[in-house]
């Protein structure tokens, strides 16, 4: 069964039973880091992440690091604005639960930031464009090296 995604004023009270090891981790994830980056960062295993990370979701009552991230985001939010207003069920359908999240859909574009750089919004069909001009180039580029290694072994072989 899917869970709700929690109000902000929810999220703010299940974030409040994180340590402050996993709220370091879950700011980690959030940031885009895996468990091995993190522990280099913190000097940690990446299985002790891993460790830190589930049971921060399973206190949050999710079953991914990056929902726990999102929840754990939307408490700090609301902690910053010292929102204190009772949520109503209307204000819930402004929160779009992760589940819910299609690739491509702007609401799955607007959970985290984008990845280098800003969101591509050309056409489908220029995108394939440019993926196509990019796969002949990368095979024109590995023909050119091919072509430059068996001249090499030619010419040492002689």
């Amino acid at each position: 069964m899917k869970q709700n995604f929690p109000l902000p004023s929810e999220a703010a009270s299940m974030a409040a039973r994180l340590s402050d090891r996993q709220r370091e981790c879950l700011i980690l994830v959030k940031d885009g880091l895996t468990s091995k980056e993190i522990g280099r960062l913190l000097s940690l295993s990446p299985s002790t992440i891993d460790n830190h990370l589930n049971a921060a979701a399973e206190r949050l009552g999710c079953s991914s690091r990056i929902v726990a991230a999102r929840i754990l985001e939307t408490a700090e939010q609301f902690a910053e604005r010292g929102d204190l207003h009772s949520q109503s069920e209307d204000n819930k359908a402004k929160f779009t639960h992760p589940d819910d999240l299609r690739l491509g859909s702007k609401a799955a574009r607007n959970l985290l930031p984008p990845l280098g750089g800003a969101t591509n919004d050309e056409p489908l069909i220029q995108r394939i464009l440019h993926i196509g001009l990019i796969a002949i180039a990368a095979t024109m580029a590995f023909a050119a090296i091919t072509i430059t290694i068996a001249g090499v072994v030619d010419l040492f072989s002689r």
